[in-house]
């Protein structure tokens, strides 16, 4: 197991036939060899782009990769909460319930106020606000000290933010204020409830997670025909990554993003019926 690093090349015995992917190596210089196999996690461009020897790979795989799309609507602007007591809303006055609801979604009138946040995607300006959230601690009591509560919303924002991600820098905390005052709208005296709050914006998601390239956290457009055996691309959707040894087991295979864990069950399937191992299986 090794944290905060990061991979400069995937480690290939060019002696085979064909040749065989044995470990990767660090950029700091560390080599780790693989027994049986590499399991990539990462996106195309980075495994089969930046990591390979272009002489390793046919023409077609590394121009396949290089037009794997990405989601324009995908990345996200977080704040996070910390609070004395849940959030409670106004409309709840006429709907009791909605205090009780695992999610929130605000802003969403109509159709045209998605329209409204594809083109301000687009121009890379700030979009008209949607968001949505939860109070975790109101269903799982153990995530904060005893009587205090969690809370979170998202909001869609584009990456390139008036056409620079470091935009976001600078930005942020004030993005961060202004959700605030809008969710203290609708659940009124919100803002005296806070003990503490943080932001992640769009910027900060690469930063952290490198393969969610420019902050799409589904890793690739499910369009352009990236969907399903052929996601990430025709010819690479059987989680096998053309070189012997060499898996993919990330959100850029089917069926893609989202916390499921299904992309890289599915790579298991394929990886021990290669090896000829008893897989995994779940009822």
């Amino acid at each position: 197991m090794r944290t905060d690093t990061s991979l400069k090349r995937i480690l290939v015995d060019g002696k085979t036939a064909p040749p065989r992917v044995i470990g990767v190596e660090t950029t700091e210089g560390e080599q780790i060899g693989a027994r049986h196999f590499v399991a990539s996690g990462l996106n195309p461009q980075q495994t089969f782009l930046e990591l390979l020897d272009a002489s390793l790979l046919p023409a077609a795989w590394r121009q396949a990769a290089s037009e794997f799309r990405y989601n324009l609507l995908a990345p996200l602007f977080g704040l996070y909460l910390n609070l004395d007591s849940p959030p409670r809303y106004a409309a709840a006055q006429r709907a009791e319930h909605l205090n009780d609801a695992f999610m929130v979604i605000l802003g969403l009138e109509s159709p045209a106020d998605f329209d409204a946040m594809v083109v301000a995607h687009e121009q890379g300006q700030i979009p008209p606000t949607v968001m949505w959230g939860s109070c975790p601690t109101a269903f799982d009591p153990s995530q904060a000290p005893t009587g205090q509560h969690t809370a979170f919303m998202w909001e869609k924002v584009p990456y390139h933010l008036h056409g620079d991600p470091a935009t976001w820098d600078v930005y942020g905390k004030t993005h961060g204020e202004q959700m605030l005052d809008t969710w203290s709208r609708y659940a009124p005296g919100l803002q005296g409830q806070v003990l503490d709050h943080f932001v992640r914006t769009a910027a900060d998601i690469p930063r952290q997670l490198p393969n969610m390239h420019e902050g799409d956290l589904l890793v690739g457009a499910l369009s352009h025909g990236q969907v399903g055996y052929n996601r990430p691309f025709p010819g690479a959707g059987h989680y096998r990554g053309h070189l012997q040894g060499l898996y993919l087991c990330g959100s850029c295979c089917h069926p893609g993003g989202n916390i499921t864990g299904l992309p890289g069950y599915n790579a298991a399937q394929v990886l021990c019926a290669d090896l000829d191992v008893q897989g995994p299986y779940i009822e």
